[in-house]
């Protein structure tokens, strides 16, 4: 059994989602610059159409499925996904 400091994987969990969170603004930008990429995560999870569905839910006004679903595919915490979400809604002006 290994013992992680609560700080340490707090800090960790953070890092990750605001490395998901520049991921997703390099996919906007190259999209806009109309060049294609495939940024895929080490862990296999969250690419740009990861994100495209979470919005989508969004759009239909399922936040709380957005927020399962970006957990699912990136590990994300609950804090961590509500921020993602968060962030996406005032992105998008949802």
């Amino acid at each position: 059994m290994t013992f992680v400091d609560p700080g340490a994987q707090d800090l960790i969990n953070r890092l990750a989602a605001r490395v998901a969170a520049l991921e997703h603004q390099m996919e906007a930008v190259l999209g806009r610059l109309d060049l294609e990429t495939a940024i895929e995560r080490d862990d296999g999870g969250g690419t740009s159409s990861d994100a495209d569905e979470v919005v989508a839910l969004l759009r239909q006004g399922r936040e709380v499925d957005a927020i399962s679903a970006h957990r699912s595919r990136t590990g994300a915490g609950l804090r961590e996904a509500k921020q993602e979400i968060d962030r996406l809604k005032a992105e998008h002006r949802l």
